[in-house]
């Protein structure tokens, strides 16, 4: 027996030393102790009784940075929306998030070995697919820039246990964080951040929900009709994870939702302002096209990585129900 449990014990340790990627060194991470990998730190980590769900099924919920559209990624057709895209094998899947990470599980060894060979991870992101396009409701009368609802059919025939989500809300203007004359007003627009999201969480009740609160960073585009003209300096993709720490603060009993941090920093000395922004700058991560907003196949490489980091760790720390 004590055999038995110095076996478990130094597996938990080796799981709790599997760290998940901040954007800032300095900053604690914050969010479910599973997004760092400690086991330990979790109800319903290994030794505990399983998960009621099979995570072979994952639905990635984004906008365009998820479709990874400056690789060659694309998203379902308008008719096909409510079931997503799930096609191995296509180059326009390959390359999306949800395909690179089809692609990982399926090579996987110990996760097959655990789980089987079928993975279906269904990608479910559009352009311009952030978190008011998500849901049904408005928050605000006076935002209009989110397009509400649009995306509220994506991906639910079906509907994945599992949830790995891109939460970008940045086109939430009303609130300020950038160009334009609008004042600045982060609790506002935290606020704006925490009601989708908690509104997206009941609306899909997912058996886990990692969720990035905007994974990268860009510029600001402001759609001008002159070109992309954008700036280096706004605040709402900070705000972003400043909205997941207030509803992270308001729902502490809440097991099922996962921090797996972002990639923000990173992104910053890859992109165009990084001398402005006052970081090391080191080659580009970001399509020669648009250089501003779509990052290229490095920069979806990275975010590849972070999030298939967090998804295995999330998955050997936990039992689970599977037939």
């Amino acid at each position: 027996m004590f055999l038995l449990l110095r076996s478990w014990m130094k597996r938990i340790l080796v799981l709790s030393l599997v760290a998940c990627s901040h954007s800032d060194p300095g900053e604690p991470m914050t969010g479910d102790a599973s997004a760092t990998g400690d086991a330990s730190a979790t109800s319903d980590a290994i030794g505990s009784a399983p998960l009621a769900f099979c995570p072979t099924t994952i639905d990635v919920f984004g906008y365009s940075n998820v479709l990874n559209q400056g690789c060659g990624g694309v998203g379902p057709s308008p008719a096909a929306f409510a079931d997503g895209l799930f096609a191995p094998g296509t180059l326009g899947y390959d390359r999306t998030l949800a395909g690179r990470l089809q692609a990982r599980l399926a090579a996987d060894g110990e996760l097959v070995a655990r789980f089987g060979t079928a993975w279906k991870v269904r990608s479910c992101a559009a352009g311009g697919g952030t978190m008011a396009t998500f849901v049904p409701t408005e928050q605000d009368p006076a935002d209009q820039s989110g397009r509400t609802g649009r995306n509220v059919t994506m991906c639910t025939n079906d509907p994945a246990p599992v949830i790995l989500y891109s939460a970008n809300n940045v086109t939430d203007t009303f609130h300020g964080g950038g160009l334009g004359a609008t004042p600045d007003d982060p609790s506002a627009y935290a606020a704006h951040w925490e009601n989708r999201f908690e509104e997206f969480r009941q609306l899909r009740q997912p058996g886990a929900l990692l969720v990035s609160p905007q994974h990268e960073w860009h510029g600001e585009q402001t759609g001008s009709a002159g070109g992309d003209l954008e700036d280096c300096t706004w605040q709402r993709p900070r705000w972003n994870r400043s909205g997941l720490e207030r509803w992270q603060a308001n729902h502490p009993t809440v097991t099922e939702v996962v921090d797996v941090g972002d990639r923000q920093e990173e992104f910053k000395q890859h992109h165009s302002c990084c001398d402005v922004l006052g970081v090391a700058c080191l080659p580009s991560w970001f399509d020669q096209a648009d250089g501003w907003v779509h990052f290229d196949c490095q920069g979806a490489d990275a975010l590849e990585e972070m999030w298939f980091g967090a998804l295995r760790t999330y998955l050997v720390s936990h039992t689970f129900t599977c037939p």
